[in-house]
C-alpha cells in the first residue's frame, strides 16, 4: 500500500520573489549620414527619358493604369520635380471604365501644356443605348475642349454600337491615328460621323464600319480585323479603298457570317494604288474575293504580299480563282495554308519577276509529295526564271525543295541562296521507313552543298532524325533539333505571329 505524503503549496520555503522588469533604455541608433545615389548624378534628360519609356509602356495604356504617370511622379522628389516641368510625360491621357475615377484627367490636360495627346477611351461596362450619350459625354467633358489637340485616339467598348460619334466632338481637325476595338463581333454596321480630314491611320478590330457615311483624309495605311464581309460590305469596302489612292499599307481579316452562301464577285472597275507596298489578305477570307482583289488591284509598287487562308479549310471553295496578278516590283511573298494558290502564283510570276524572298507555309505534316508545290511555280517551257534570295518553307520535305532547285525552277543555285527549312520537315515519325530516312538525308546533304541551309520554328511532335534514332528511340534527340531550329533572321518569321 503506498502512501503519499501531503505536498505544502503555501510554504514559505517554496515561495520566490516575483521577478520585476528591469529599467531599459530605448535603443540608440546612430544616425547614418545621407549619400547621394548615382540616380541623383543622371541628367535631367536621361532622367526624364526614362520616366517617359515608363509611363508609355504597353501596361501604362491599359485601363488599369490610367494614372501611371502620376504615380511614377510620386516615386521620388527627383521625378516629380521632373515631371513638373517636363510637358511631353503627361500627353497619354486614359479614361478609365466607369467604375474608376476621372480625377486625373484635369491635371493631365493642364500639365501637357499645349502638345498633342494620346487618348485611350474605354467605354466600359455596356451600358444602355439610352444612357450611353448622357454618361462618357459627361466623362469626356474635360477632354472635348481640348479636340484640337487629339493626334491618335484608341476606343474600346464591349459591343459594337449603332452611332460612335454620339460619344464623339463632331470635328477632330488634326486626328492622325484612329483605333476602334470591340471586344466582340456584331453583325450590324456601326456609324462614326465624327470628321478627321487629317486621319492617315485607321485600325478596326470586330467593327462593321459604315464605310458609306465617313468623312475621313486619305488615309495611308488601313488595318480592317475581324469583319462580317457579306458582298454589299464588301462592295463598299472597296470603294472606300479605291478612294483612298494615297494608301500604303494595307491589311484586312475577315470572317464569313454563318450560314452566308458563298459569294460570287461583281464586276468591279480597277483599284489603282500607286503608294501601296504592303498588302495582306489572311484568314478565312473566301476565296473568290481574293481573287477579285489581286486582278482588280493596280499597285505598280507593291514590295510585300502576304495570303493566308484558315489552316482547317480544304474546300475549293476557300481556294483562289486562276486569276493572275500584276505586281511588277513584287520582292516578299507569302502564302499560307492556301489550297489552289500554286495555280494563281504560276500565272502571275511572269507579272511579278522581281520576286526575291518566297515564302510557302503548311501547318499540315511534311511530306515529299508537297514538292510539286514549288515544281509547279514555274513551267520549264517558261522564258522567264526567277532570281530568288532566300526560301522559306514548312509542310514540305528536303527532297521536295531538292527536285525544283536541280531543274533550275527557283533561280540560280548558290550559296547565296538561303533555304530556311521548318525544323519538323526534317525528321519523320517512328512509323517511317529506313529508306525514307536515307532520302531525307540525301537531300539535306544535297542542299547543304549547294545552297545556304537554316532550320527555324519549333518541333510541334515526336519525330526522328536519323534512322539509327528510331531504332534507339532516342527521344532526346528531337529535343536537341528543337533547340538548334530557332532562328529570328527570318524574313516572314516576324508576320507569322
Amino acid at each position: 500500500m503506498y502512501s503519499f505524503e501531503e505536498e505544502t503549496w503555501d510554504s514559505a520555503d517554496d515561495e520566490s520573489p516575483i521577478p520585476t522588469d528591469p529599467q531599459t533604455s530605448p535603443p540608440h541608433f546612430a544616425a547614418i549620414p545621407y549619400t547621394p545615389s548615382l540616380f541623383d548624378d543622371l541628367p535631367v534628360e536621361l532622367v526624364a527619358s526614362i520616366f517617359s519609356h515608363l509611363s508609355r509602356s504597353t501596361a501604362a495604356n491599359d485601363q488599369e493604369h490610367s494614372k501611371i504617370a502620376l504615380l511614377l511622379s510620386s516615386v521620388s522628389k527627383r521625378f516629380r520635380s521632373i515631371a513638373a516641368i517636363t510637358s511631353d510625360l503627361w500627353t497619354t491621357i486614359v479614361i478609365p471604365p466607369l467604375n474608376k475615377s476621372i480625377e486625373h484627367v484635369p491635371k493631365y490636360v493642364a500639365r501637357s501644356a499645349t502638345l498633342p495627346l494620346d487618348v485611350i477611351i474605354n467605354l466600359l461596362p455596356l451600358v444602355p443605348a439610352y444612357q450611353r450619350r448622357g454618361v462618357f459625354k459627361k466623362r469626356l467633358s474635360s477632354l472635348e475642349p481640348e479636340r484640337h489637340r487629339w493626334s491618335t485616339l484608341h476606343l474600346h467598348f464591349p459591343k459594337q454600337w449603332k452611332d460612335i460619334s454620339s460619344v464623339l466632338p463632331d470635328e477632330l481637325p488634326n486626328l492622325k491615328d484612329f483605333r476602334i476595338e470591340c471586344e466582340g463581333l456584331g453583325w450590324g454596321v456601326m456609324m462614326c460621323t465624327t470628321t478627321a480630314q487629317r486621319l492617315t491611320r485607321l485600325e478596326t478590330v470586330c467593327v462593321n464600319l459604315d464605310w458609306q457615311n465617313i468623312s475621313w483624309g486619305s488615309l495611308e495605311e488601313l488595318q480592317v480585323n475581324y469583319v462580317n464581309c457579306d458582298e454589299e460590305y464588301w462592295q463598299a469596302f472597296l470603294e472606300t479603298i479605291r478612294l483612298n489612292v494615297q494608301l500604303r499599307v494595307f491589311k484586312i481579316k475577315a470572317l464569313r457570317k454563318e450560314g452566308q452562301t458563298h459569294h460570287h464577285a461583281l464586276p468591279t472597275p480597277p483599284i489603282v494604288l500607286p503608294n501601296l507596298h504592303t498588302l495582306h489578305v489572311t484568314k478565312m477570307i473566301s476565296g473568290n474575293l481574293v481573287g477579285q482583289l489581286l486582278a482588280i488591284l493596280d499597285a505598280p509598287r507593291l514590295r510585300e504580299l502576304v495570303i493566308s487562308g484558315a489552316g482547317h479549310q480544304t474546300s475549293a471553295e476557300w481556294s483562289f480563282q486562276a486569276t493572275p496578278f500584276h505586281f511588277p516590283a513584287l520582292e516578299r511573298l507569302l502564302l499560307r495554308d492556301i489550297p489552289g494558290a500554286v495555280q494563281v502564283v504560276r500565272q502571275s510570276l511572269q507579272w511579278a519577276p522581281s520576286v526575291k524572298h518566297f515564302a510557302i507555309i503548311s501547318r499540315g505534316q511534311a511530306s515529299s509529295a508537297c514538292g510539286p508545290i514549288l515544281r509547279g511555280l514555274v513551267k520549264p517551257e517558261n522564258t522567264y526564271q526567277l532570281r530568288l534570295e532566300s526560301l522559306t518553307t514548312r509542310g514540305i520535305q528536303p527532297h521536295g525543295i531538292k527536285i525544283p532547285l536541280e531543274e533550275g525552277r527557283l533561280g540560280v543555285v548558290s550559296q547565296a541562296l538561303v533555304i530556311n527549312i521548318h525544323i519538323d520537315d526534317i525528321a519523320l515519325d517512328g512509323w517511317a521507313k529506313e529508306d525514307e530516312f536515307e532520302d531525307m538525308e540525301r537531300a539535306m546533304a544535297w542542299l547543304k552543298k549547294h545552297v545556304t541551309v537554316k532550320l527555324w520554328g519549333q518541333p510541334s511532335g515526336t519525330r526522328y532524325r536519323t534512322w539509327d534514332a528510331v531504332q534507339r528511340r532516342a527521344w532526346k534527340e528531337h529535343e536537341d533539333a528543337g533547340s538548334a531550329g530557332i532562328l529570328q533572321s527570318v524574313w516572314p518569321l516576324g508576320i507569322l505571329r
